[in-house]
């Protein structure tokens, strides 16, 4: 169950992340294979030891990762990963934190800022929410993708489906 302020952000990054030629879907499935594994689990590892949180186990199997919102910038080609952090608690929960993208970033509250923001990595942006908008607090550094842009353009896709399949079913409600 999302909380208000998870809710709220999403809000917020909806109204600054959405403009033409520019796709975007919150919680993204990206399947990330065993050959790109060796790659994620090390960048894992090092973030578990920077975040102070438990790592991840490492197993020789495909994954399915979520990250909270994926951007891609069609004109551009360059891929954004968001990852939504509502609390002290949920940045220390020990999610995995699915950093993927040429750029990547946090979104939370100020104050959560405040508290967190010597804990993130120099190449991880940050924004907070500023009456309906986002507001760039920390600048994000051009990474090379951990994953190929295949899998992200179709995890992008799939998770764009699942969203027009749930509006689907919604309207099919009102119609009877």
């Amino acid at each position: 169950m999302k909380s208000q302020t998870t809710k709220d952000l999403e809000q917020c990054a909806l109204n600054t992340f959405k403009k033409m030629g520019t796709f975007l879907c919150f919680e993204v499935g990206i399947n990330i294979e065993q050959e790109a594994f060796p790659i994620w689990y090390e960048r894992a590892l090092k973030y578990s030891k920077q975040l102070n949180i438990v790592p991840p186990e490492k197993t020789n199997r495909e994954i399915t990762e979520i990250v909270d919102l994926l951007t891609w910038e069609k004109r551009k080609d360059i891929w954004r990963c968001y990852e939504i952090k509502s609390s002290i608690q949920d940045f220390n929960s020990g999610h995995h934190i699915t950093f993927v993208g040429d750029y990547n970033y946090y979104i939370m509250p100020s104050e959560l800022y405040e508290k967190v923001k010597d804990k993130i990595p120099s190449y991880v942006g940050v924004y907070v929410p500023q009456g309906r908008w986002l507001i760039s607090v920390k600048k994000a550094t051009i990474q090379e993708l951990l994953v190929d842009k295949d899998v992200l353009q179709y995890s992008l896709m799939k998770s764009l489906y699942r969203d027009v399949e749930k509006m689907r079913k919604k309207l099919k409600k009102f119609e009877k």
